[in-house]
């Protein structure tokens, strides 16, 4: 039975409830620790043509899709197009030039896709980029991914970008040079999928259901482990090898920041928006959490 209790910090409603494991796409990749940035990439699960050459076209686009996934929007990150337009080149559109070292990029099934910005254009990837935003492969017949650009992130030739009659495409099952550009052509009008790009994420302190916000989720983990010992306890988030209060003050210091507002949490702007409850407050929610999971 999962039970909830419906909980108010003075402005701030949360939900808590009994930590269940879900399916869905992988925002946080394993192996990575509090303070780590990276990105995450997918392929849309919806379709488009290629017949406009206003990139912003295609960033709405991709931006859509991601709104489509709850656990994308907890990131609080913006969504670029991996594509080329005749005016804006793929790898300026994402900021993933290789002159620039840029961020380990990660599928939703928590694959890593390339290390670096220069891995991304340097001729293949690290694996496919097989998901789509819900964390799911993409079916068969939809691996033809709407590109306009060639394997260094930017238009081999004249007729690639998207805007033009036949732009170029990529294959979203492959990791070669292929995943990008297969050196076919379709029509624009044809519609097929497009790649997504994150913004910079970085793993947030006090996640313990690695969802990329710190919130009441996350106090619900700690209740369920509550005075625990060991080694691997997702709600042992200050790493210390014991679920106690301390773990309450990591999420308590790092209330509501998610994985695209956590590298600018030294701003004060950032920290006014989002109020931070007491450990004192933590604490008593923690108790009425362990007296639902003990009822439930």
């Amino acid at each position: 039975m999962k039970c909830l209790l419906l909980l108010v910090f003075g402005c701030t409603t949360c939900l808590i409830s009994q930590h269940v494991a879900w399916a869905g796409p992988m925002t946080v990749p394993a192996g990575l620790k509090p303070g780590d940035q990276y990105r995450l990439v997918f392929v849309t699960s919806t379709t488009t043509e290629a017949a406009s050459s206003d990139i912003g076209y295609y960033n709405s686009f991709v931006s859509n899709a991601a709104s489509l996934e709850p656990l994308l929007q907890t990131l609080g990150t913006t969504w670029t197009a991996l594509a080329s337009t005749s005016t804006v080149a793929a790898n300026d559109n994402t900021n993933t030039n290789p002159m620039s070292a840029g961020l380990p990029i990660y599928g939703l099934a928590g694959q890593l896709i390339a290390t670096s910005n220069s891995d991304l254009w340097d001729g293949a990837i690290a694996a496919p980029i097989l998901d789509n935003e819900h964390g799911t492969p993409v079916p068969s017949g939809f691996n033809e991914v709407w590109t306009g650009t060639g394997a260094t992130g930017k238009p081999d030739e004249p007729d690639d970008p998207l805007g033009t009659p036949t732009p170029a495409w990529g294959d979203s099952t492959t990791s070669t040079i292929n995943w990008v550009d297969t050196g076919g052509y379709y029509e624009s009008g044809g519609t097929h999928t497009l790649y997504a790009i994150s913004g910079p994420l970085t793993v947030v302190s006090g996640d313990a259901n690695q969802d990329g916000l710190a919130n009441a989720q996350d106090i619900a983990v700690v209740a369920s482990e509550w005075l625990k010992s060991g080694t691997n306890l997702p709600g042992d988030v200050n790493g210390d090898g014991e679920v106690n209060s301390a773990d309450l003050a990591v999420i308590s210091a790092n209330w509501l920041q998610n994985a695209g507002n956590a590298a600018a949490s030294a701003s004060p702007m950032v920290v006014a928006a989002v109020p931070e409850p007491s450990t004192l407050a933590l604490a008593a929610l923690s108790s009425l959490a362990l007296l639902a999971l003990r009822r439930s």
